[in-house]
């Protein structure tokens, strides 16, 4: 930078020598350098958006904000607003989220317990003949009798918080039903999947909100059907209970949001192209979704360089297999190197591929933020490759000499590798069958059985909702749900594990007692809780954690540290003479 500054005539005669003047402000560049980052960095801690890490603590201690909640940013920057609305339900809900990130609602029982009004403070919002269809859910205001062994007291506050996420997808290819073009699903694999509301907070859409939503206009803000370009107008949408499908009457789109699916109505064009925007439930980037794809990357060593040989990026208009056979032609002419593919939309991609990187060559296969593209078939895989946000409705497999990394993918089938290592991390995967090399699988899900004989088996954090066959484990924070087998003379080591039907040989820390057994919110990989704890399991597994935390593949989202700090929020912005209690609302 400051050899920059010199007049171009000096510039010049020092090329014309061979840059000694160049070499000489080298060292003083590099002290400049130093001396302008630090300036730098001083002035961004003087704000809490851009302060480091380290200088958040100071700058909430200075607010009053304790070490728990001053834990993140959004707790520090907002620490004179809760300030000032301490005491009231807005104030709590304000706080809790800030100190977790959790969506929340908080209800206060007064209101919602009925009692003889004075008729000079009447409440025209009060109603007394309840909602049957959803009698517990934090909108609801029909009034309850007082009951003192539960929550409907008049000093009780109920805290609804909401760990399922809205996952926004947009320009989504829906999937043609087996009845006909007229019939569509919203998933492209064809699967029956509820539609969430980017609401705050998210949940579930139902037929009556997604007729309230069409009535006040605001259907656009969770769900937009587009026909040959054309957005269908909302007063086009009808909700319908699809279980059985029938093909509506005329200019009318019948939407089941329960099911995840729609019917075109007869004056519709049912062969023309359809997208919608959309979203579906689902808990982190745990599996194919709109997630952060470089910290995935990150996580497994394998984030694409920014001098990459080769990048070819998918858009609309083009295809994964188009994608694959220009980086074929890349190693045939010039050699691969290191090959990047990007797919920047929801489009899905039918047929199966076959992804080879020989030699010293790698390739790099993600889809772009936002992005969750569909793979209708299997991959078969040939050297070094990675999986990054991809969802494949087939199998996986390798040949030999193949080094496998799926992350944040989702796989509807077979997981099979040959005697190479394989790596899965924040992945939903069917059943593996791997070789004789090194197994790796950290913070995913497995619905199916594991056979690894006479392979070495790592575990961090996982759910392994089948059976497991291996030459050894070495396992931490991880449930086995199913019977495992172990055939190496040192079967391995087991650590904050739930694993009721392990075999005496393997050595045991911290592990859950026998007869203690999971319970999970739901077993359907198409489920938005698929895997998660249920909040009625038995606390050995949801804090059995190291650390305290849950066991299994959502430790990453600290769940009990979570819950932790809400119940400290209590003390903090609850009025004197109240109670509170926390409700899962998701």
């Amino acid at each position: 930078m400051i050899y920059e500054l010199l007049p171009a005539e000096h510039r010049r005669r020092d090329a014309e020598l061979g840059h000694p003047l160049r070499s000489l402000l080298a060292p003083v560049e590099a002290e400049y350098q130093r001396l302008r980052d630090g300036i730098d960095a001083t002035y961004a801690n003087w704000f809490v958006e851009t302060c480091a890490a380290d200088v958040l603590p100071l700058i909430g201690a200075l607010l009053g904000v304790d070490d728990g909640a001053g834990t993140t940013r959004a707790s520090v920057a907002d620490a004179v607003r809760v300030r000032r609305i301490e005491g009231t339900a807005a104030g709590l809900a304000r706080a809790v989220r800030n100190a977790t990130g959790w969506p929340t609602r908080v209800v206060e029982s007064l209101p919602l317990v009925a009692m003889t009004q004075h008729v000079r403070r009447i409440r025209p919002d009060a109603v007394r003949t309840p909602d049957l269809r959803d009698p517990a859910r934090p909108q609801d205001r029909a009034l309850r009798t007082a009951d003192v062994r539960g929550p409907y007291l008049p000093n009780h506050v109920r805290v609804h918080v909401y760990r399922t996420e809205a996952q926004p997808m947009y320009g989504v290819h829906p999937r043609v039903a087996p009845p006909g073009h007229w019939a569509r699903t919203f998933d492209p694999g064809g699967r029956d999947r509820p539609l969430y509301a980017r609401t705050d907070p998210p949940v579930a859409l139902d037929h009556l909100t997604l007729r309230r939503l069409a009535r006040e206009g605001d259907l656009d803000r969770v769900l937009r059907i587009e026909l040959a370009g054309q957005a269908v107008p909302a007063d086009r949408i009808r909700t319908a209970n699809l279980g059985i499908w029938r093909q509506p009457d005329a200019d009318v789109v019948a939407v089941d949001p329960v099911r995840g699916r729609f019917a075109l109505g007869t004056a519709f064009d049912a062969s023309a192209a359809i997208r919608a925007d959309l979203a579906f439930g689902g808990r982190g980037d745990l599996g194919a979704g709109p997630g952060d794809r470089r910290s995935l990357l990150d996580a497994v060593g394998a984030a694409p360089p920014a001098s990459a040989n080769w990048q070819f990026v998918v858009t609309a208009g083009h295809d994964l297999a188009e994608a694959v056979r220009a980086w074929d032609a890349r190693r045939a002419t010039a050699g691969g190197g290191t090959g990047v593919i990007r797919i920047a939309d929801n489009a899905p991609h039918r047929g199966s591929l076959t992804l080879t990187a020989a030699g010293d060559e790698r390739l790099i296969v993600y889809a772009a933020d936002g992005a969750c593209p569909y793979v209708d078939g299997s991959v078969t895989v040939a050297g070094a490759v990675v999986l990054a946000g991809l969802r494949v409705e087939g199998a996986v497999s390798t040949g030999d000499d193949s080094a496998l990394v799926l992350t944040g993918c989702t796989v509807g089938g077979v997981v099979s590798t040959g005697p190479d290592a394989l790596r899965i991390h924040r992945c939903v995967s069917g059943p593996i069958r791997s070789g004789r090399a090194a197994l790796t699988v950290s913070e995913s899900v497995v619905h199916g059985d594991i056979d690894a004989t006479g392979a070495e088996v790592t575990f961090d954090a996982v759910t392994l909702l089948g059976g497991l066959n291996a030459r050894t484990l070495d396992a931490a924070d991880s449930i086995l749900a199913g019977p495992v087998t172990l055939t190496g003379a040192a079967p391995g080591f087991l650590r904050h594990c739930s694993a009721p039907t392990a075999p005496d040989g393997l050595r045991r820390e911290h592990c859950s007692p026998d007869g203690v057994v999971p319970r999970f919110e739901s077993t359907d990989p198409d489920h938005p809780a698929f895997g998660q704890l249920s909040a009625a399991g038995p606390a050995e597994i949801a804090r059995g954690g190291q650390d305290g935390e849950e066991m299994g593949a959502y430790r990453f989202l600290r769940q009990p540290a979570g819950l932790d700090e809400v119940r400290a929020q209590f003390d903090r912005h609850l009025r004197l003479g109240l109670t509170a209690d926390v409700t899962l609302a998701t």
